[in-house]
C-alpha cells in the first residue's frame, strides 16, 4: 500500500513530538522507500542504535494477537520483564484487550500512535513519558511489523517501574 509521504511529515510536524521522539520519527520517515512504508528489518537500523535500547516490536496479525518480536535492554531494565514472544494484545487486562487490539489494527493500517504514560518509579515518584508507535510493511501473510519507542529518560538513570 502506498502513503503521502508528505502529508505524514505534515501532520508529524503538527504533533509537537519530544525531541528523541521526532528523531525516531524522522529515521522512520527516512527508511520510507517513496511512499512504501519500511520494509521489516530496514527500520531500525544502524542509524538508530541509540534508539534501539528504548525500542519495542510486535508483529501484528490484525484480529489475531500481536507477539512481542523484539525488546530493547533499555525497556527491559525499565520494566524489569523481557516480554518477547509473548503476545502484546493478551498481556493487556481482559477488559482492555479489545481496545488495545483496535489500536495496534489503526497502526497496521497507517496510523501514528501517540500516547503519554504515566507510572510510578521504584522510588514511589510519578513519572510520564511518551511513546511513539508505527508500522511497517506488511509481510507476504498479511502480518504487520509495528514498532513502538519510548522516551524513557527519568531523572534517576537507574529508576524502573515500580
Amino acid at each position: 500500500m502506498s502513503y503521502d509521504k508528505a502529508a505524514v511529515r505534515a501532520a508529524v510536524d503538527l504533533m509537537g513530538l519530544a525531541p528523541r521522539s521526532q528523531q525516531f520519527i524522522d529515521q522512520w520517515l527516512e527508511s520510507w522507500n517513496g511512499n512504501e512504508l519500511p520494509l521489516p528489518g530496514s527500520f531500525p537500523g544502524r542509524r538508530s542504535e541509540n534508539l534501539q535500547p528504548l525500542i519495542m516490536i510486535t508483529l501484528l496479525t490484525p484480529g489475531v494477537g500481536a507477539p512481542v518480536t523484539y525488546m530493547g535492554k533499555g525497556l527491559v531494565h525499565a520494566t524489569g520483564l523481557d516480554i518477547t514472544g509473548m503476545d502484546w494484545i493478551s498481556l493487556a487486562a481482559p477488559e482492555q484487550r479489545v481496545e488495545r487490539m483496535r489500536r495496534a489494527s489503526a497502526i497496521g493500517a497507517g496510523a501514528i500512535l501517540r500516547t503519554t504514560r504515566e507510572v510510578v518509579l521504584n522510588s514511589q515518584e510519578p513519572y510520564f513519558f511518551e511513546t511513539i508507535s508505527v508500522p511497517l510493511r506488511p509481510d507476504t501473510d498479511g502480518r504487520i511489523p509495528l514498532v513502538h519507542f519510548a522516551d524513557w529518560a527519568p531523572p534517576e538513570e537507574t529508576a524502573t517501574v515500580l
